[in-house]
Parts: C-alpha cells; sequence; structure tokens
C-alpha cells in the first residue's frame, strides 16, 4: 500500500454466483481497487470516481457510535480466537451501511497485502489519533482483543458522558430560547396594540406600564443593535477558535462560574480518568497516557493543568503529586491514586476512581436539571406575566374614563 491520496469509487461487478454486485470502495487507485475485488472473487465491470464533496463526505470520521461498535466486535471475534482477516470479512457481509462496509473493506484489503492493522487505520483516515496509538501498542504487544475491549469500553463512556451533557444544556437552552421568542412577540406585536387603544382613551398609565411601553419601542427599533450584538458573537467565536490567549481566558473563566464550572471540572476529570484507564490498562505509560488525555481535553485551562501535571512527572515527581500540584484530581480520588502508586495497582485504582466520578457526575447533572426545571419555568413565567400584567394594569381605570 502506498502513501498516496486515498480515492472513493463507485463499482460495478459480477460475483462467483453471475449476479451483478455494486458498491463503493476505497482504494489508491483503479488498479487497487480490482485487486481488492478480485480478492474477493468479483470481476470488475465498470468503476467511477465520487465527486469531490461526495469523496468527502464519505471519508469523514467514523462516529463515536460506530467505532465502538466495530471495537465491540472486533474484541468478541478475536477473543473467540478468529484471525483479525477472518473478522473484517465477516463483519463486511453484514452491513448496510455503504460507508462503513468500504472503510471494512479497505482495512481487509490492506491486511491482505501484509500491512499492519495500525497502518491501514492511519491510511484509511477515519479513526483518531489516540486509538490508532492504542492499536499500534496492541500490535506490538500481543494484546489486540484486549485492547479492543478497553476502547470499546472507553467509546461507550465517553458516549454516555456527551449524553449527558446534552440532557444537561438542552432544555435549558430550548426554554431560554423559547421564551425570548415569546417575549419579542409580545413586546413586539401585543405591546403596541394595547399602547395604541390606551392612547386613543386618554387613560393615565402606572409608571411599570410605561416602562413596558418604552422596551417595546426599542424592540421595534433593534434591528441594527441585533446585527450589532451577532457581529460581536461572531468575532469572539472567531477568536476563540484562532487565538489560543483568548480561549485560555475564555475557559478559564467557564470553570469559575459557579455550578457550571464544578460541572465542567468535573466532566474533564471524568474523560481524563477514563482514558488514563484505558491507556494503561492497553499498555502505555503514565507519560503517553497523560500525553492522549492532553488531545483528548476538550478545556484550554484544564489542558494546561495536564501539560504542566505531564512536566513534572518528567523531572521525576510521583503521580500522586504531579496531579496533586496541579488539581487535577478530588481530594477523596487523590487518596486512593497514592495508594495505588504505592501497592502497584495503579490501574485499578484509576478504574475505580473513574467509575466513583462517573456516578457522582451523574447525580450531579441528574440533581441540576431537576433544579433547572422549575427554576427555568419561574423565570418564564415572571417575564411573561410581567407584561401582562403591565398591560392590564391600566384597564381596571378604563372604566372610570368611559364612565
Amino acid at each position: 500500500m502506498s502513501s498516496q491520496r486515498l480515492n472513493s469509487y463507485r463499482w460495478n461487478g459480477i460475483n462467483t454466483h453471475g449476479k451483478r454486485c455494486h458498491g463503493i470502495r476505497f482504494a489508491d487507485s483503479t488498479i487497487a481497487l480490482q485487486q481488492q475485488l478480485n480478492d474477493e472473487q468479483i470481476s470488475l465491470i465498470s468503476e467511477q470516481s465520487l465527486p469531490h464533496l461526495a469523496d468527502i463526505w464519505i471519508k469523514r470520521s467514523l462516529s463515536p457510535r460506530q467505532r465502538q461498535q466495530l471495537m465491540q466486535q472486533l474484541a468478541s471475534a478475536l477473543g473467540s480466537g478468529l484471525s483479525l482477516k477472518q473478522t473484517l470479512a465477516n463483519m463486511r457481509c453484514d452491513l448496510d451501511d455503504p460507508r462503513l462496509s468500504a472503510t471494512l473493506g479497505f482495512l481487509h484489503a490492506s491486511l491482505n497485502e501484509g500491512i499492519s492493522f495500525y497502518r491501514a487505520l492511519t491510511h484509511c483516515g477515519q479513526f483518531p489519533a489516540l486509538e490508532r496509538q492504542l492499536i499500534y501498542t496492541a500490535e506490538q504487544s500481543g494484546q489486540l482483543a484486549q485492547t479492543c475491549h478497553y476502547i470499546s469500553d472507553y467509546l461507550e463512556r465517553q458516549i454516555q458522558l456527551r449524553q449527558q451533557a446534552i440532557r444537561a444544556l438542552s432544555y435549558p437552552a430550548l426554554v431560554f430560547t423559547m421564551a425570548i421568542s415569546m417575549l419579542f412577540f409580545l413586546l413586539h406585536v401585543i405591546v403596541p396594540q394595547f399602547s395604541a387603544l390606551f392612547t386613543r382613551l386618554h387613560t393615565p398609565l402606572p409608571m411599570y406600564t410605561q416602562w413596558v411601553m418604552h422596551l417595546a419601542q426599542l424592540t421595534r427599533h433593534s434591528l441594527p443593535l441585533i446585527g450589532v450584538i451577532l457581529m460581536m458573537l461572531a468575532l469572539l467565536g472567531y477568536a476563540y477558535h484562532h487565538y489560543p490567549s483568548y480561549r485560555l481566558a475564555f475557559d478559564r473563566l467557564q470553570l469559575r462560574i459557579p455550578w457550571l464550572g464544578q460541572w465542567l471540572e468535573q466532566l474533564q476529570r471524568v474523560r481524563v480518568e477514563t482514558l488514563l484507564t484505558t491507556t494503561y490498562q492497553s499498555g502505555l505509560t503514565l507519560k503517553q497516557g497523560l500525553e492522549c488525555t492532553v488531545t483528548a481535553c476538550s478545556n484550554l485551562a484544564f489542558e494546561k493543568r495536564l501539560r504542566n501535571a505531564m512536566s513534572d512527572l518528567e523531572q521525576g515527581q510521583s503521580f500522586y503529586l504531579a496531579t496533586k500540584k496541579q488539581k487535577i484530581f478530588a481530594a477523596n480520588s487523590l487518596q486512593l491514586l497514592r495508594i495505588g502508586e504505592e501497592s502497584g495497582t495503579l490501574a485499578t485504582m484509576l478504574k475505580k476512581v473513574s467509575e466513583i466520578d462517573s456516578k457522582q457526575l451523574t447525580l450531579i447533572t441528574q440533581v441540576s436539571l431537576d433544579l433547572i426545571e422549575p427554576l427555568v419555568m419561574a423565570i418564564v413565567g415572571l417575564l411573561v406575566g410581567g407584561i401582562v400584567v403591565a398591560m392590564y394594569l391600566p384597564v381596571f381605570q378604563i372604566g372610570n374614563v368611559i364612565h
């Protein structure tokens, strides 16, 4: 297998039973594509390179769920005694997803050429560096089945963490969006109608009602202001993604926000503990494991702590002291890690700490959701109800004006 760019092909052929078949494959060239199909006893009739956009779409990275299911099946099949080639061939036959089928077909063809699984994953380009590094270590140590099992568990836990994060933030965001839309509708449509009615009747208005009516007038002429705000948000987003200093300051600010900062820090801790457990069990050193966690960390401020801990570890400090100095783990977790490091059972303690913190994160998320839901509803009720009350306060005086 050459190191040139991988291409995507749509092909048509005839199998050994004389039936027409078709599909999508990854190959370095049409010759390599033909070789892949010949190995499966398929005669190639025609092939066509996919358009550029379709090529980009089909070669994008596999989703975490797809990779988790793939590693889980590999671990089960390899653990039962099947070879890697036979496992990939069997998995590809039962797939309906053309993209995943093309990926497995390319991996199987690469193994037939004598290419290592690690190099095939690298050339494929659909697997992150962390998983490729773990596979490389597993091939060197002969623990591929066990490592695939570790990767599957790690991905499953990452998927659960992501679902927890989405569940914790999606409902408040949805309610907030609906509340803002409702407020804008009331101020932009309903309040002006009441304002016109009060003007015709020359009704004296309470101060609170006047404030709401002034606010409604502002919203009717707020389109330029909204445009400026959106532009500023876009500039802040650009600075966040292109200037590390701005991103570091923003991530530090996130960790200092009450409740949200504690929740985000707990989320980062669980990710680090889960990843360290996986890498340590797979045969990587602590330093290599920390390097992997640095690349997987989503908060730049927490990533800086990890880099400092890795530097302290290189200078000869123990894992316990390095992580304690940078405040990476909670105090109760540090005691368990210290015992594990001194007794030679660090992998077991990392797994235990990860399980404890995962349960704690789940509990924090659930309690927060239970508290946020009535709080958000109360705020929405106060805002909407406040506008309604402001509009109906003068109504009680209309009877006197008519009389």
